[in-house]
C-alpha cells in the first residue's frame, strides 16, 4: 500500500500543490488539507547550554557551506541538527513532567477535544519530554492554530496541576 492509497483520513503532501515554508530556527511546511507530523517539547527538555550550541553549530556549518545551497546540503544540516537534538532529548535532562499520568492525559484529553470537529486527530504520543501529533487540520483550521491552542490551553492545566507559574512549552514546535 503507498501512501496515496492510504485511508482517507490521510492526506500526504501534494507537491504539486502550493507548500507554504516558513523558518524560524527550525523549518515548517504545510500545505491546505494536507497531514501534518507535529513535534512540541517541553520548555526544559533541552538545556540553555545546548541550544547555545545548536546555534554555534548551526552557525558554523552555515559558514562552511557557501550558498548556494541545494537540497541535499539543507538535508545534511537537517539530519545533522535532529541527530544531535533526539540525543538530547534522549539523555532526559528537565523535568520530565509529561512522565507522570496527570500531565500526559491533560496533554491527550486536550488533543482529543476538538478530533473531527477542528481536525482528523489520526495518532499521537506523548513522550516525557516531548508529544508527536499526526493530525490534519480542516478548512480554516492551520497547524499553528491547533499548536497554540494545544499549548496554550495544556500548559495553564499542567501549572495548575503542578501548582507552578511559567512557561510549560518550548515557544518553538
Amino acid at each position: 500500500m503507498s501512501f496515496r492509497d492510504g485511508p482517507p483520513h490521510f492526506d500526504p503532501l501534494d507537491w504539486s500543490r502550493p507548500i507554504l515554508k516558513a523558518r524560524c530556527k527550525l523549518p515548517h511546511w504545510t500545505q491546505d488539507g494536507a497531514t501534518s507530523f507535529l513535534t512540541f517539547c517541553l520548555a526544559d527538555s533541552l538545556p540553555a547550554e545546548k541550544l547555545r550550541e545548536l546555534e554555534r553549530f548551526r552557525e558554523e556549518w552555515l559558514q562552511a557551506h557557501a550558498e548556494p545551497r541545494d537540497a541535499t546540503t539543507w538535508h545534511e544540516l537537517h539530519r545533522e541538527t535532529m541527530r544531535r537534538v533526539d540525543d538530547w532529548l534522549d539523555a532526559g535532562s528537565g523535568e520530565c513532567w509529561l512522565r507522570g499520568t496527570a500531565c500526559s492525559v491533560i496533554v491527550g484529553r486536550a488533543l482529543h477535544h476538538f478530533h473531527e470537529q477542528r481536525y482528523f486527530l489520526s495518532c499521537y504520543c506523548v513522550m516525557p519530554k516531548h508529544v508527536h501529533v499526526l493530525v490534519r487540520p480542516f478548512a480554516g483550521f492551520a497547524p499553528t492554530d491547533l499548536l497554540h491552542s494545544w499549548k496554550s490551553f495544556t500548559a495553564k492545566a499542567i501549572n495548575q496541576h503542578l501548582g507552578r507559574t511559567g512557561e510549560v512549552w518550548e515557544a518553538e514546535s
